[in-house]
């Protein structure tokens, strides 16, 4: 949720797609306790974990899809630095990547797609700072978004 405000935070226009990719959004944001509770009262099931990895890896592609539909139509405010929009896509897409390519290996291994959502939380963590921290843009981005202020 804090990604969904952060890229709204730099959304300036409208399309009639960006409100459906927001409605995709909220499904799966309504579909996560759901997913959840499944997973936790019927954890020996392969199901549960695919069902889980696939709320949540949908969830945040509708989020990626988003962002991409805002910088293809120029919808982003003009203070949206596109490296730190690129790099803030980069960021949503490993770990989207991540839960989805563990639907099949789920099968394999229940216990290692969990195992593998937790170091995913902890990569994701640490690349988040990178990806949306001001500081973390080259020197060149830096000054020439100081140049717009």
């Amino acid at each position: 949720m804090v990604a969904h405000k952060w890229l709204f935070g730099r959304v300036g226009g409208f399309s009639p797609r960006l409100l459906w990719l927001n409605f995709v959004w909220l499904l799966g944001i309504i579909l996560v306790p759901f997913a959840t509770k499944v997973l936790i009262e019927d954890s020996p099931y392969q199901l549960s974990a695919v069902l889980y990895a696939a709320v949540v890896g949908g969830t945040v592609l509708a989020l990626i899809n988003s962002l991409r539909h805002c910088r293809a139509r120029g919808l982003l405010r003009p203070h949206a630095v596109p490296e730190m929009m690129r790099r803030f896509q980069l960021f949503l897409t490993f770990p989207t990547v991540a839960f989805l390519l563990s639907i099949p290996f789920a099968f394999v291994s229940l216990s290692g797609a969990k195992y593998s959502w937790a170091v995913d939380f902890a990569l994701s963590a640490s690349a988040a700072r990178l990806a949306t921290h001001p500081g973390a843009l080259p020197d060149r981005e830096q000054s020439s978004s100081s140049a717009r202020r």
